[in-house]
């Protein structure tokens, strides 16, 4: 259904470059079809779609789409609420990030050059589609910090100690900055921090640390709630 929910959006035709699919699928989206000219469309068995599927248990469709060059585009000029991921290196946690991202209406996420490439397979697996609606453009944080600093956007960086998000108040454009799983933010990019957040938890509470893709859910919850991004 996420095959054909993008086709009736128009947003598989100018990416996608073949489709694969079985019989039972293409009955069900014949009418649809049409709008896939452009598209080499290629009837498989269940057998041979797990064949050329990197999953143990595929679905009844495969698509191939084109790469964007991730390193040509330029940073945008700031809308209300950004994201730049510091050398993520966990797929999962990238490719929940982006779905969460997506949920949220965020259109470009900034990554390191050292994080986790966004085509790993088991980051498009975990996006479940939304790698098609959000780019991920991978620069380097020096430029992030310069970009920020020209153009009047809050570099806030999410750490284990910090000004509590739900207290956080700005009415400027924000940069979340996310770091690694293990080592966190660096110390190039934490020296240029403007606001220091965190997630406050329950005075009994347990648990040493959130998972890193949780984290960024949590506070793009609160952040867009509030900010109507």
């Amino acid at each position: 259904m996420e095959v054909i929910d993008r086709i009736d959006k128009g947003l598989l035709p100018d990416r996608c470059v073949e489709l694969y699919a079985t019989p039972d699928f293409l009955k069900m989206i014949h009418m649809e079809l049409a709008m896939l000219k452009a598209v080499s469309i290629w009837e498989v068995s269940d057998y041979e779609l797990g064949k050329i599927s990197t999953l143990k248990t595929p679905n009844q469709v495969l698509i191939t789409l084109h790469m964007p060059d991730l390193n040509s585009q330029a940073l945008n000029e700031g809308p209300r609420l950004n994201m730049f991921l510091e050398n993520v290196q966990d797929p999962g946690n990238m490719g929940t990030i982006i779905r969460a991202a997506d949920w949220y209406g965020i259109e470009t996420i900034y990554c390191s050059n050292g994080s986790v490439d966004v085509y790993n397979p088991k980051v498009v697996q975990s996006t479940m589609g939304s790698i098609l609606r959000v780019k991920v453009v991978y620069v380097n944080p020096e430029d992030i910090i310069k970009h920020c600093n020209a153009k009047g956007i809050l570099l806030c960086g999410a750490f284990l100690e910090g000004e509590s998000i739900y207290s956080f108040q700005t009415n400027k454009p924000i940069m979340l900055i996310l770091g690694n799983e293990s080592k966190g933010i660096s110390s190039v990019m934490m020296n240029e921090v403007h606001h220091k957040i965190t997630i406050p938890g329950s005075s009994n509470g347990c648990a040493e640390s959130l998972n890193l893709a949780m984290a960024a859910t949590i506070i793009l919850s609160e952040f867009c709630g509030r900010r109507g991004c």
